[in-house]
């Protein structure tokens, strides 16, 4: 009996379900929609493009390997059959001083982004990011 009634609620749930976004929809006050419109308004795109992808990707694998390799040669567990464990250290350091170099050549290399669109006030304007 009670799997009856379950089946009525969920049939009656699934018929209904349409009307109720129906009024979620009609439920929005001005208040709302003006926040919203401000929002949209107020972002601003991004002026600038994307970084080289070469510079960036190299930075960041070179900065991976020199972690890597600082971390090893701290860790390093070989007793007196090590060497000179400076060397470890240099080596780590300076790929990842490279690496961190390369990030920051990407950073002041990155692409103009093109003209944009931006619709505001009830008007279109063409804006292209100029520097000097």
């Amino acid at each position: 009996m009670h799997l009856r009634w379950i089946a009525v609620v969920l049939a009656g749930r699934l018929a209904l379900a349409p009307f109720a976004f129906a009024d979620q929809a009609a439920s929005e006050t001005p208040i709302r929609a003006a926040a919203a419109r401000e929002a949209a308004r107020v972002a601003a795109p991004d002026p600038r493009g994307e970084m080289p992808k070469g510079l960036k990707w190299t930075g960041i694998g070179l900065m991976l390997a020199g972690g890597l390799t600082l971390f090893t040669t701290a860790i390093g567990n070989c007793g007196t059959n090590c060497g000179p464990r400076g060397i470890g250290y240099v080596v780590g350091g300076t790929e990842f001083a490279v690496g961190s170099l390369l990030i920051g050549l990407a950073e002041t290399h990155r692409r103009p982004a093109s003209p944009s669109l931006v619709l505001r006030d009830g008007r279109a304007v063409l804006q292209q990011r100029i520097t000097f």
